[in-house]
């Protein structure tokens, strides 16, 4: 995925509308919106999330715009929401800050072994709708903790984790959680040690 790819997406005149909504001061279309976090209240979501996109009847789909809704709801208002490149910042990053916490030096390893079962339960997820469910609870935890999502980064990712850029997208947050050397779009294709 580059910058190009997103330009024109739905996900970019959802994001504005959220933004215009959190300046409007809309306090019930912004609850409606959290509501898609909820499996059983997500519904009340739907119509906010229907005009920009038609293919919510699909389980999947629905999951991805619920949960990326519902995450805009809780992070826009707080200036969350960073539109860093992908390569910069993915949801990888977001649960190694969340794990960092306030650890220093020694410290990060320790702490990172310790969320580590949990970044690979969502690795290891096979399913789009499972993993939104997980991605949405890791959301509000990064809310809480003040931390950043790459709303339309994440967007992307969920929508493409049951194709063929499973793996790929797998890979790079796994890149950004572990910290090791991230390729960017104009990197030649070196391999490991050169």
């Amino acid at each position: 995925m580059n910058d190009n790819e997103t330009k024109e997406w739905p996900i970019d005149r959802f994001l504005q509308w959220v933004a215009e909504i959190v300046r409007k001061d809309d306090r019930g279309t912004l609850a409606e919106l959290r509501c898609g976090l909820s499996k059983t209240m997500q519904d009340r979501a739907w119509e906010h999330l229907i005009p920009f996109c038609n293919k919510l009847a699909i389980p999947a789909v629905r999951a991805v715009w619920c949960t990326v809704g519902g995450l805009a709801a809780i992070l826009v208002p707080k200036k969350l929401n960073t539109d860093q490149p992908w390569w910069e910042y993915n949801f990888g990053m977001t649960m190694r800050i969340l794990a960092k916490g306030s650890a220093h030096g020694e410290e990060i390893d320790k702490v990172l072994k310790s969320f580590e079962p949990r970044f690979r339960r969502l690795l290891s997820c096979d399913d789009t709708v499972l993993l939104c469910e997980m991605v949405a609870g890791i959301g509000k935890a990064a809310c809480d903790k003040e931390v950043s999502v790459n709303l339309k980064g994440l967007f992307w990712d969920l929508s493409h984790w049951d194709g063929e850029k499973h793996d790929e997208i797998r890979f790079r947050w796994s890149q950004q959680f572990f910290g090791g050397p991230v390729k960017t779009p104009d990197s030649e294709g070196k391999e490991c040690g050169e």
